[in-house]
């Protein structure tokens, strides 16, 4: 089972421990803010995933989602440890991959709007399977395929209609199908899967694989949240690409080599302190994602006749998301006349932008200098930036805050470092990978220098003006 780390790891000193290393004597090396990455964390979440589904299907693949965490230390921990391929997004995640180990190989290229010189990239770079987004892309890579004289591997992305929760869960179908903001997948219901299909077995430098479909992470306002909502549609979801590739092959004769169905599941169980918007307290386990994906997937393939295709998942929060927790410093603390104080850190709601994406959105916070304490108080936490930047949606309760605490902010691994900023040219924090023996950085500090090595100032601005 994947769960978010108890709060219960306290040295003598009464400091919060992260795989054994004292959270405060982190910060004081290496400062803050600082990301601190267990390695033990995540190689447990990539086996127990890996093993849970094998158990119940075992021709099948783990992915590491590289948009949840693109930290090229994050990637090459994973390809030591044995995960199976690597979805990129960009030919730019691509090049990280390569370098952190990967080889072409185990590289999945997703994207919705692929641009035809990272297309050819991919291509002759020897990119293993490239997930189609729209038609457009899979005629142009069929050309791009025959200038190379080579044949390209693809899977069709998929939008299904999820016909059998358009009653029980109509605000998740109407984001899945309704929202014109959903730029992801061709249409199932209206026929464009099917003649992408079509397209692509009629392509001579095109090989379709099979099928792709991604559903995400349904915690996401306005869908409504629960672990009986959550399974259901993993579940419908699975059922909805399967009875597709059933379609294609009694309609074309065509079978399935392959069927990616994408993440959004396997994600750590959030536990009492909560996570992610409305501060859900409660998430499917792992067995239960793999018993209602893998049977949905096994019922459809022996109702459709469709052999032993290889199964993927792309998985990115779910392997890394628990892993990594925020150090940051109280600086300046003021009162708000009786009502909760508001204490000032080091790091920013635009350290880890998702908060500012979705206002509700909760990471559990602590102070790791006092783990031993009990709270006496509730505080807002809040950043530097010029702007509003509440690190916490509501008021939290912790023990007595004081200028130079440690603060904690947990489950920080997945869509916090990648899409961090640098708003009011505040530096993004370093990260350290920790393992029983080391602590190592894994990602520089930045600069000033940094943040405008790419300004360039044009030399009639030094002119006088006099």
């Amino acid at each position: 089972m994947l769960e978010t780390p108890k709060l219960n790891s306290v040295n003598d000193k009464g400091h919060l421990l992260i795989e054994g290393w004292d959270a405060v004597e982190l910060a004081r090396k290496f400062g803050t803010p600082l990301w601190v990455v267990s390695e033990r964390t995540i190689g447990n979440n990539f086996r127990s995933i890996r093993a849970a589904v094998r158990d119940r299907y075992s021709n099948y693949e783990l992915a590491y989602a590289m948009k949840a965490n693109h930290n090229a230390a994050v990637v090459a921990l994973l390809r030591s440890l044995g995960v199976d391929r690597i979805d990129c997004v960009g030919i730019n995640q691509i090049r990280i991959a390569l370098q952190a180990g990967f080889k072409p190989s185990q590289i999945i290229f997703n994207g919705s709007n692929k641009m035809e010189e990272e297309l050819r990239a991919a291509i002759q770079i020897g990119v293993d399977i490239i997930n189609v987004d729209n038609i457009d892309e899979l005629q142009l890579l069929g050309e791009i395929a025959e200038e190379h004289g080579v044949r390209v591997k693809v899977n069709i992305r998929l939008r299904p209609g999820y016909d059998e929760l358009s009653e029980s869960d109509p605000d998740f179908v109407r984001c899945e199908t309704g929202d014109a903001t959903n730029k992801f997948g061709i249409d199932v219901p209206s026929g464009q899967a099917f003649e992408a299909c079509q397209l692509a077995l009629a392509l001579k430098n095109v090989k379709l694989l099979g099928l792709h479909h991604h559903i995400g992470y349904t915690i996401y306002p306005p869908m409504r949240y629960s672990l009986k909502d959550d399974l259901r549609r993993q579940e419908v979801s699975t059922k909805d690409v399967m009875d597709f590739a059933g379609e294609l092959k009694k309609k074309l004769r065509y079978q399935v080599e392959v069927m990616d169905l994408g993440g959004g599941s396997f994600r750590p169980v959030p536990g009492i302190e909560g996570f992610g918007p409305g501060r859900v307290t409660e998430g499917p386990t792992i067995e239960q994602y793999a018993d209602t994906i893998v049977s949905a997937f096994r019922n459809k393939l022996k109702e459709h006749g469709l052999g032993q295709p290889k199964l993927i998942n792309e998985i990115g929060g779910g392997l890394v998301s628990n892993s990594t927790t925020l150090l940051t410093t109280v600086g300046r603390i003021k009162g708000l006349g009786g009502g909760p104080r508001l204490v000032g850190l080091d790091a920013s709601a635009y350290t880890f932008v998702r908060k500012l994406i979705f206002p509700t959105f909760y990471f559990h916070s602590v102070i790791a200098n006092k783990a031993d304490k009990q709270p006496e108080e509730e505080a807002i936490l809040v950043g530097q930036i010029c702007a509003p930047d509440n690190i916490t949606p509501t008021t939290v309760k912790l023990p007595k805050v004081e200028s130079g605490d440690i603060v904690a902010i947990l489950d920080q691994g997945a869509y916090c470092q990648s899409i961090s900023t640098q708003y009011c040219a505040i530096p993004r924090p370093a990260a350290v990978m920790v393992s029983e023996k080391c602590a190592e950085i894994s990602t520089e500090r930045e600069s000033i220098e940094y943040i405008t090595m790419n300004d360039r100032i044009p030399a009639r601005y030094w002119q006088s003006t006099t």
